[in-house]
């Protein structure tokens, strides 16, 4: 009992602060960016080129079935800060929800701003019938964009890997490893 109550004491002693704030992401110079998309793209244009480039994979995972999501379309785009965008990749999902080589290959993946996007309605209609009121009801989700930042520098590794968790009625990414 005695331990107890000195870990109890210890606990209530302790310095407790909050935590610092979030890091800003560097700006380019000139008026601030207002928003969070003209921070991403003000990034995206810095001139940060690595010595050599990273390559880019990624896994779709039906998480309502509990397998991987075959025959899923996937495209990658680069964003260039003026908004324009330049088609880098194509490729379909395998059965391990994989495609059959990495999405761009090893020294195309350079610093700037990136969005994959999923078209997953097909594979949602052919996988999953959902009734509402006595009525089947077509996919909720269509296209799911991903869009993210690869800054080439501060610890990026060269190797990004961005997978997607699906299920009918909503999905999950995150930066994988």
């Amino acid at each position: 009992m005695q331990n107890n109550h000195r870990l109890f004491q210890n606990f209530l002693e302790r310095d407790i602060r909050p935590p610092p704030a979030w890091p800003r992401m560097p700006r380019q110079s000139g008026s601030p960016p207002t928003d969070r998309r003209q921070e991403i793209d003000a990034m995206a244009g810095q001139d940060m080129a690595p010595a050599e480039g990273g390559y880019l994979t990624t896994h779709v995972l039906d998480t309502a079935r509990g397998i991987p999501a075959r025959g899923i379309p996937v495209t990658v785009d680069r964003l260039a800060p003026d908004g324009a965008r330049i088609r880098l990749a194509e490729a379909v999902t395998n059965a391990d929800g994989r495609t059959d080589a990495p999405l761009l290959a090893k020294g195309e993946l350079v610093p700037g701003c990136y969005e994959i996007v999923f078209d997953c309605v097909q594979y949602l209609q052919n996988s999953a019938k959902i009734r509402k009121n006595d009525a089947e009801i077509g996919p909720f989700l269509r296209e799911i964009p991903v869009r993210f930042v690869f800054s080439g520098a501060n610890g990026d590794k060269s190797h990004l890997h961005v997978p997607l968790l699906l299920s009918p009625f909503g999905y999950a990414t995150y930066r994988g490893s």
